[in-house]
């Protein structure tokens, strides 16, 4: 119980602590700014839109939040609670992107394609989310190897890709009025993807099914792209991580503050 407390009273010090060890201060002002927008977005947003799109841009404005909120409710105990604020910085990619450009700006109704970006962007930063949460997994604090985090963040990547087409669907199904699925959709020959591969044979009524084919390919694509930029930053990463000072992250839920090496060899024998 001593234990809990304590690691309670000195929370809000560690986690800035973490903070300042992973985040550049510029970069943090940056989330900032992006907070402060899509929160002016939401009130215009909640007067003038449906409900429903409110709830949308609500949810996203939540997500800029997401890593502090999980980190002050799950202790260290759970990997979920040592999630790296590194995580929150590929987040803010894609709300910056798929919220405050696509929807309060709005570039949906802008450009013809944004969405389809939007898959390429989502496809790279979920292989960068994945390699960070897999890290968070592990009980020490040894780096893996740049084929292992390309290969487990392209799988995390394609797992979000696949997800999102199964909620656009339900979305669909049984919301009135939502239509992620484009099922009056026609393909279009002056778009990018059919100016490479053709129009096809023009099956009638398989608009949604060409619409989420391309959104995984696409998606695809982007994650491709995630693993093969994800080699260089892990080698930086295992070249910093010799030189830094452990970060109170580093030290597991298993090691608590006070304890020796020697205690803890003990302590591991003795289980």
């Amino acid at each position: 119980m001593d234990k809990i407390l304590r690691y309670y009273r000195n929370l809000i010090k560690n986690e800035y602590k973490q903070l300042r060890s992973e985040i550049k201060p510029l970069e943090y002002a940056l989330w900032w700014l992006l907070r402060i927008g899509m929160i002016i977005g939401l009130i215009r947003i909640y007067q003038k839109e449906p409900f429903i799109f409110f709830l949308t841009v609500l949810g996203n404005t939540a997500m800029t939040f997401s890593v502090a909120i999980v980190r002050f409710i799950f202790p260290k105990i759970f990997f979920i609670g040592r999630l790296p604020y590194l995580i929150q910085r590929y987040i803010n990619i894609s709300v910056l992107a798929g919220s405050f450009f696509g929807h309060i700006i709005p570039l949906y109704n802008r450009l013809q394609n944004y969405d389809k970006f939007l898959h390429v962007i989502a496809g790279v930063t979920g292989v960068f989310i994945g390699y960070h949460l897999m890290m968070c997994m592990k009980h020490n604090n040894e780096r893996i190897s740049p084929f292992v985090a390309s290969f487990s963040g392209f799988g995390f990547s394609c797992f979000l890709i696949v997800g999102w087409e199964i909620f656009e669907f339900f979305s669909d199904f049984y919301i009135q009025g939502s239509n992620n699925q484009s099922y009056n959709w026609q393909p279009d020959a002056t778009m990018f993807f059919f100016k490479i591969f053709g129009l096809g044979v023009q099956n009638a009524g398989q608009a949604a099914l060409y619409d989420t084919m391309i959104d995984m390919i696409i998606g695809l694509a982007g994650a491709i792209i995630g693993g093969i930029f994800i080699w260089p930053y892990v080698k930086q990463e295992i070249l910093r991580n010799r030189k830094r000072k452990p970060s109170p992250d580093e030290l597991r839920w298993e090691r608590v503050k006070g304890s020796t090496p020697k205690n803890i060899a003990a302590v591991t024998a003795a289980k």
